[in-house]
């Protein structure tokens, strides 16, 4: 699975879950503010930074080489990030505060990751994020892991969906994983007969998923 040419990402519009293909190319994350705006961006193993684009042609922008980031957001007001990386021997990540003031950035940690972060999203006042081998909940900055040790570490996920505490997805290479919270349990659904569009439901409970993948791979 993780030399399929597919890759695919999720959203929620208007409730309704929306699977797309994936290029495989991520882009500089940006968040607007009412001075002016955040733009981040993860290289993997080659670095990346947070930067701070003010309002006004006159002034400076600031930037903070941070290195690889995941995901950027907003919580209970503040501006939040996750710096981290798994390449090699490497697995590590936290989650930043990012605070700006007397014309610097200042990273606060608020919690140090079990695993590298890939993808986050905020519901309900609770942080889901997704790590390069789990799933965790934040809760008043402690980290609850619900899901260890998937298999999905290799396969790149790239977003994450959230309908309800039921219906939680994430867009990886090969397929999407649906995540029950109430019941701690997921359902890995792969790519069949190479087309988009066309997923089989195929229950994984094992770290090493026994799965076909498309045709096209």
């Amino acid at each position: 699975m993780n030399y399929s040419k597919n890759e695919f990402s999720v959203s929620v519009k208007d409730g309704v879950l929306e699977v797309r293909k994936y290029s495989g190319r991520r882009r500089p994350m940006t968040l607007d503010l009412p001075d002016g705006k955040i733009v981040a961006e993860g290289r993997g193993e080659f670095g990346g930074y947070v930067e701070f684009i003010p309002n006004g042609k006159d002034k400076k922008s600031i930037r903070l080489d941070t290195g690889n980031v995941s995901s950027l957001f907003m919580f209970e007001g503040e501006v939040y990030f996750t710096p981290g990386l798994r390449h090699l021997s490497l697995n590590f990540g936290s989650l930043c505060r990012l605070k700006i003031q007397d014309g610097s950035l200042e990273p606060e940690t608020a919690l140090k990751f079990s695993d590298a972060p890939a993808v986050a999203a905020v519901y309900k006042g609770a942080i889901y994020a997704v790590t390069a081998s789990g799933f965790s909940v934040i809760k008043d900055f402690k980290e609850r892991a619900v899901l260890k040790d998937m298999f999905w570490g290799y396969l790149y996920p790239n977003s994450i969906a959230v309908i309800d505490d039921e219906n939680i997805f994430i867009g990886m290479r090969s397929g999407i994983v649906k995540i029950n919270l109430l019941k701690d349990d997921f359902t890995y659904f792969k790519c069949a007969a190479g087309e988009f569009g066309e997923m089989r439901n195929a229950p994984v409970k094992s770290p090493k998923p026994d799965a076909e993948t498309c045709a096209e791979n």
